[in-house]
């Protein structure tokens, strides 16, 4: 009786309306799972503990060669993601400005409950995150157009080693024959929008993955570090970058369907999880990539963490206290050694860490008054 009365009422319309009814309420129970998950994890979470490798990377690097049964070096090219809304919202300081950005997230975040979208969970780009994603691209496209151009006069006059190697680092960025490399990302979506966005030239002309990885995904309690796709599924497309399919001429669903390597990716996080064991197990996927330079796009505190377990105990370094500024992108080569049969040890070259687009954000340290006499 009811159906007949719903065909009657709505006429042709019943099935479409039907099957929107049944999508909302296939999102809507998915959205009460993830936020049931993130208010576990706040609680639960061991996610941000970490534990320094047992031994000191300084001195991995002072052994003697002759010790060494094999040693292996990565180029990684790390990317921090822009800005996220979730950033816009906490971020930006404690101040009379917060509870009007704070009640502006969570009406979107309302209207958006019967979606697959979301604005704080696995928090997309902001407007000032998009703007630094295409500032690498930016950056890059520039770089890689003036290396094009240098005459064969202007190649031969010498350049400082530092120079070569951003300048090499930059032809990478834009273009896959550069080098044999691969791009992974984390799973959460404003990695992924970073590098698409800021590597956009490159991606589209050689339609290759991007590799998604769970074991880059942020270390934190926080909800925005919660993916909102299952085990080998690809992230919902925001309304971020819908907003940007006239300005790159792309539909960035299909763009991304293409695009998207999920194998590697898992699902929701699991709350026993450690920050650092998930660390390890990218190192160690790493080096069984045949690729030599690997472009990371990931978060802060995963890389402040990443600095801290690799570069030598005695080093100060800001990447060990600092994060890399949003959009920032920074060179680094690590290298593994086997030392002993079953015994692999990993290092950070410390003089390979190369700044590229911005760098290690510096903190503003408040000077006190003097008082005047």
């Amino acid at each position: 009786m009811v159906l007949q009365y719903l065909q009657s009422t709505f006429g042709p319309y019943f099935w479409p309306f039907a099957a929107i009814c049944t999508l909302a309420l296939t999102h809507v129970a998915k959205k009460c799972l993830i936020v049931g998950l993130g208010a576990y994890y706040i609680v639960l979470s061991k996610d941000k503990s970490f534990k320094l490798p047992s031994y000191d990377p300084g001195e991995v690097l002072l052994t003697d060669p002759d010790k060494i049964m094999k040693q292996q070096t990565k180029t990684l090219i790390l990317i921090r993601h822009g800005e996220s809304i979730w950033n816009e919202v906490f971020n930006r300081g404690i101040n009379w400005k917060l509870p009007f950005r704070l009640l502006y997230a969570l009406a979107q975040e309302t209207m958006l409950f019967v979606t697959s979208d979301s604005v704080l969970y696995d928090s997309p780009l902001s407007t000032v995150g998009i703007t630094q994603a295409k500032q690498i691209r930016d950056y890059v496209l520039s770089g890689y157009n003036s290396n094009s151009k240098q005459s064969a006069a202007a190649a031969a006059i010498e350049e400082d080693e530092e120079t070569k190697l951003r300048n090499e680092y930059i032809n990478i960025l834009r273009s896959a024959k550069a080098s044999n490399s691969l791009i992974v990302s984390s799973p959460l979506r404003r990695c992924i929008e970073t590098v698409s966005l800021g590597l956009f030239d490159r991606i589209h002309e050689s339609k290759e993955e991007i590799v998604l990885h769970s074991a880059l995904q942020e270390m934190t309690r926080n909800i925005d570090g919660l993916s909102l796709s299952y085990e080998h599924e690809r992230p919902p497309l925001s309304l971020s970058m819908r907003s940007l399919e006239n300005e790159f001429g792309v539909d960035w669903e299909s763009w991304f369907d293409d695009r998207i390597g999920v194998e590697s990716k898992a699902g929701f996080k699991s709350p026993d999880r450690r920050g650092d064991d998930r660390m390890r197990t990218f190192v160690h996927w790493l080096f069984q990539q045949p690729q030599d330079t690997v472009i990371v796009s990931g978060h802060s505190l995963w890389n402040r963490f990443f600095f801290q377990a690799y570069l030598p105990r005695n080093l100060d370094h800001p990447g060990k206290v600092q994060k890399i500024a949003n959009g920032g992108v920074i060179a680094v080569k690590l290298m593994k050694f086997k030392v002993q049969p079953g015994l692999t040890r990993y290092a950070i070259d410390a003089k390979s860490i190369l700044p590229i687009v911005k760098d290690f954000e510096r903190k503003k340290i408040k000077g006190k008054k003097k008082k005047s006499s």
